[in-house]
């Protein structure tokens, strides 16, 4: 059975694996390791070691942080909670830091057009209301980011491996201040606006879709008795806008038992 896991930063292993690149048990992260920019020379070191034998040869060396980054995300991915319960199944987990629900239909998109099916199954959490997104239209073409603001740390940084030029990026980042300052119900509403379409847009085209709910602030969510509730977890690893992460990494497993009791065929040998 194929299945795709549409999530955040609850889904994607954010975080899971500081322990062994910071040598450090005792860890409180704000966002991710890489969001104000602290130890990234670790992360480059550890992603030199860990990739000694399997890299290709790195030829500009400003490429070296963002591969590191690339790595860390996919090794995130695959030591995400879904890891504990996904052995009989074939699991595409797309979740990412940040992610919205535009973006979860973009990211169904490119699963149908990388495997040329619709998936069996979709899991489909809610995220964090707070999150930033933004649509450019520019010069005939239309982009779509989810570029996030911080007064703390207001400073522009160029992705090259974005689909989306410089110039682009900027303005997303632009956008994302605005809507910053518009306050934190303006976002909010948007993403209730654009988590209803996207629930609809499955509806009307019968995929076969779970919710799991992390948060609060989605009513299709909240009010669906059917979704699998594991706020209670994100509220015993998280403090306002830190992961306690010996706490993530101790609730992984507990998430995978509560999703497995009430969706019990994904432990079956089908």
């Amino acid at each position: 059975m194929n299945i795709l896991l549409l999530g955040d930063c609850a889904s994607s292993g954010n975080n899971t694996l500081l322990p062994s690149i910071l040598q450090n048990n005792n860890l409180h992260i704000e966002y991710s390791m890489p969001w104000k920019g602290d130890n990234w020379k670790k992360l480059m070191l550890w992603y030199l070691k860990e990739t000694k034998h399997i890299r290709n040869k790195i030829v500009d060396q400003n490429d070296i942080y963002f591969n590191a980054l690339k790595y860390l995300e996919e090794q995130e991915l695959a030591n995400s909670y879904f890891k504990h319960i996904s052995h009989n199944h074939h699991l595409t987990n797309v979740s990412k830091n940040g992610a919205t629900a535009y973006s979860y239909y973009k990211r169904l998109q490119k699963y149908e057009m990388e495997f040329n099916h619709k998936p069996d199954i979709i899991f489909v959490t809610d995220y964090c209301p707070a999150h930033n997104w933004q649509r450019i239209n520019h010069s005939n073409s239309k982009y779509f980011l989810e570029k996030r603001f911080d007064p703390t740390n207001d400073n522009f940084v160029y992705n090259k491996y974005l689909k989306a030029p410089e110039h682009i990026q900027k303005l997303a980042y632009a956008k994302a201040k605005k809507y910053f300052l518009k306050g934190e119900n303006f976002i909010i509403k948007r993403n209730q606006k654009i988590m209803t379409w996207f629930l609809n847009y499955l509806e009307s085209n019968n995929y076969k879709y779970y919710k799991l709910k992390f948060y609060r602030g989605f009513k299709e969510f909240d009010n669906d008795s059917s979704a699998v509730d594991c706020s209670s977890f994100v509220d015993q690893y998280t403090r306002g806008r830190q992961d306690i992460v010996s706490e993530k990494i101790k609730v992984s497993k507990w998430i995978a038992d509560k999703i497995a009791q009430q969706h019990p065929w994904l432990t079956d040998n089908q």
